[in-house]
Order: C-alpha cells, then sequence, then structure tokens
C-alpha cells in the first residue's frame, strides 16, 4: 500500500514575494490586481463597461443630430448604441453620422477592445 508523505495542506501554503517594492511597476500592479477574487474583477470589469459607455452616450447626446443624425434619439438609444459599438456587435439599426460620431466610434471601439483583452487576460492567468 502506497501512502502520501506527511505535508502541510495547501491552504497552509503561503507565498512570499521578496523585493516587491523593487519590483516594476507592472509587476507590483499584476500582483495587486490578482490579489481579488474573479468574482470581484468581472463586478469591477462590469462596472467598468457600462460606465465607459455611459461617458460615450453622454458624449454623443451633446451632439446636435445625437450619434446618427436623429435628433430625436433618446439617451436610452443613443446608450443602446454605445453598447453596440462596444462590443461590435452592431446590428444595424444605427450607423454614425459625421466626423465627430466616427471619431467617437474609433475611440470607444479601441478603448472596448483593450478592456476586454485585458479582462480575458486576468480570466486566464
Amino acid at each position: 500500500v502506497t501512502q502520501r508523505p506527511e505535508t502541510k495542506a495547501m491552504s497552509d501554503a503561503t507565498i512570499k514575494i521578496k523585493n516587491v517594492d523593487q519590483s516594476p511597476l507592472e509587476v507590483r500592479i499584476r500582483l495587486w490586481v490578482l490579489s481579488f477574487s474573479i468574482s470581484c474583477i468581472s463586478l469591477g470589469y462590469l462596472v467598468l463597461f457600462v460606465l465607459i459607455n455611459m461617458v460615450f452616450a453622454v458624449l454623443w447626446s451633446i451632439q446636435d443630430g445625437k450619434c446618427c443624425g436623429d435628433p430625436s434619439m433618446s439617451f436610452r438609444d443613443v446608450f443602446n448604441f454605445a453598447i453596440q459599438t462596444s462590443t461590435t456587435l452592431g446590428y444595424g439599426g444605427f450607423e454614425p453620422d459625421g466626423f465627430y460620431s466616427n471619431v467617437l466610434v474609433v475611440i470607444v471601439s479601441f478603448v472596448s477592445l483593450t478592456l476586454n483583452t485585458l479582462y480575458a487576460g486576468i480570466l486566464f492567468l
């Protein structure tokens, strides 16, 4: 009969990182982010995603023709357009109209792709 060697339980194991203060900033940020639970990181991602889209919806709303050349669009419609743009769904119901709207589309696309990539990278560490 084979027996397991006597070892401490994994829950008792601790990892000590030496010289954290001298580590590069990116390492310190990574260690800080990884100290949170996955559910906390996911909630933070969701909140940040909604906030980013709210900001862009406001930026489109202050424009005369809203985002799509229709001044009668409600904030809900503009927020819907922001979500569709940031998730790259693009149902085709709305399309940006004018230079200002097209620039915001490029910016929101870049920001959301960066946010999604960071979130996916953290999940698969």
